[in-house]
């Protein structure tokens, strides 16, 4: 190739690089003003796409997650939409756009969306991005003693097969 052809193929991919950064809250806000219109499919695409999570009639590396997949997951959780067997969206490869939707009488918060479009002209990656939208709280659930004694012997072992040392003694956790 020449230099000149090389130089063009950097420049499209830095153009469309920093286009998809600036265009990622604008397509957000398009399918959340879908999903107030009762139309999940924009949305499920966004999500099966950024994820890496297959679907019917969707082209995905599977598991090739994207940076715009836990800005997306931020918004739902501040709109109310959880995902997991008990919340409002669930992956299902089996659907066309891989995702199963659980919404009894939704309608997309409008102020999320209002809050994305004043966000409109920033990234995802922006402080103000992740000051409007955090990370969800996660639960973690407490282990028993036996789990704990379990993951500790693991642990231990994976030390002295990683290492070549031995260790002596036990561990005894309690509650």
């Amino acid at each position: 190739m020449t230099t000149q052809t090389n130089a063009n193929i950097v420049k499209a991919f830095l153009s469309n690089a920093r286009g998809a950064e600036y265009g990622a809250i604008k397509a957000l806000v398009a399918a959340a003003e879908c999903m107030q219109d009762g139309n999940t499919d924009p949305m499920s695409k966004m999500l099966a796409v950024c994820n890496g999570k297959l679907a019917k009639r969707l082209k995905i590396v599977e598991k090739a997650k994207m940076t715009y997949a836990n800005p997306i997951r931020n918004v739902l959780y501040a709109a109310g939409l959880v995902q997991g067997k008990k919340g409002q969206y669930v992956w299902d490869k089996s659907k066309d756009f891989g995702v199963t939707w659980n919404l009894d009488d939704y309608t997309f918060d409008q102020e999320i969306i209002n809050t994305l479009k004043v966000l409109a002209t920033s990234m995802m990656s922006s402080k103000e991005f992740k000051d409007a939208f955090p990370n969800p709280p996660t639960e973690t659930k407490n282990k028993s003693v036996e789990e704990l004694q379990d993951m500790v012997a693991k642990y231990l072992q994976k030390m002295q097969d990683d290492h070549g040392v031995k260790i002596t003694g036990d561990v005894v956790i309690t509650k």
